[in-house]
Parts: structure tokens; sequence; C-alpha cells
């Protein structure tokens, strides 16, 4: 999974992981196996996105 958050823009985050100033992080990738169900996730309503004018 590709996911960018918050934690991307952290600066406790970026120091930890030793990034100079001008070295930005633009993304995790969590890689592994899923265990359990995943989540369902609801289709989202295209009509809350486009609107017609």
């Amino acid at each position: 999974m590709w996911r960018t958050g918050s934690m991307a823009y952290n600066d406790t985050v970026r120091q930890g992981l030793g990034l100079a100033e001008q070295e930005k992080i633009i993304g995790f990738l969590y890689l592994g196996t899923a265990i359990g169900p995943g989540k369902s996730l609801a289709d989202p309503d295209s009509a809350d996105y486009f609107k017609e004018w």
C-alpha cells in the first residue's frame, strides 16, 4: 500500500529518518501480507464531486 499522510510532513519523523532540510517524504510504502478480512469501504457517490452547470 502506498500512503502519504500527515506523518510525511511531520518534522519529528523527518528528523528521525535523518532527512536534510531540502529532502521531502513523498509517501510510505507498506509491504507485507494482510491478515484477516480487509476493510469494506463505501463507494463514493460521484454526485458529491460533480455538478452540471
